[in-house]
């Protein structure tokens, strides 16, 4: 079992859950510490600088609030303290925390993998042997088609037709107007499902 966890998305969960980044730093630090200790196959997975995808698409998270520099300064401690323990810190330049994941899943297509995070982009790398880790329990496919309709496979095309407002994408600014998350499960089963509703 390898356990990938996406450090900003535990820790900026935390911090704007408690407002506090001295909270977050040490809620953050548990969670990662109770993975470690439980399984011997833990990478932290971080955020690179200079992203391609802001180069790509300019609107790409405008639509958040600039991050307090006391939270970021908190967030790199925890990197740091974590390395300490000879877990991976694995990051890439121009890559978010997800693409690194995606990646190191593609690697271990042997293995069972676990993934801490709830990222909606990662449900597309869902299969019987790749899971993410909720609060109530394992996120497998059957999950991903209970909560959107659709299988982890089509996720990416679910995404490019809805967008993602959480990162300021919209549907309508990447060409699929006026497609909402039911009509876009719709169109999985093919363009004339639609005409029979």
């Amino acid at each position: 079992m390898i356990v990938l966890i996406d450090l900003g998305y535990e820790f900026w969960r935390n911090f704007y859950g408690s407002g506090s980044d001295v909270a977050a730093y040490e809620q953050t630090l548990e969670r990662v510490q109770f993975y470690h200790e439980q399984y011997p196959r833990v990478a932290l997975c971080c955020e690179g600088r200079n992203l391609k995808r802001k180069e790509w698409f300019p609107e790409y998270k405008a639509n958040r609030k600039e991050k307090p520099q006391d939270a970021i300064d908190s967030l790199v401690a925890i990197g740091q303290q974590i390395a300490s323990w000879g877990v991976p810190v694995v990051a890439a330049d121009h890559y978010e925390a997800d693409d690194v994941i995606a990646t190191l899943v593609k690697q271990a297509w042997i293995e069972d993998v676990q993934i801490l995070s709830n990222d909606k982009d990662l449900y597309s790398l869902l299969t019987p042997t790749v899971k993410l880790i909720g609060r109530t329990g394992p996120i497998g496919p059957a999950e991903c088609v209970a909560k959107f309709g659709v299988e982890p496979s089509q996720m990416r095309d679910w995404l490019a037709m809805v967008g993602d407002g959480a990162d300021g994408i919209s549907g309508r600014s990447i060409g699929c107007p006026h497609c909402g998350p039911g009509r876009a499960r719709d169109l999985r089963a093919g363009p004339f499902a639609l005409l029979a509703r």
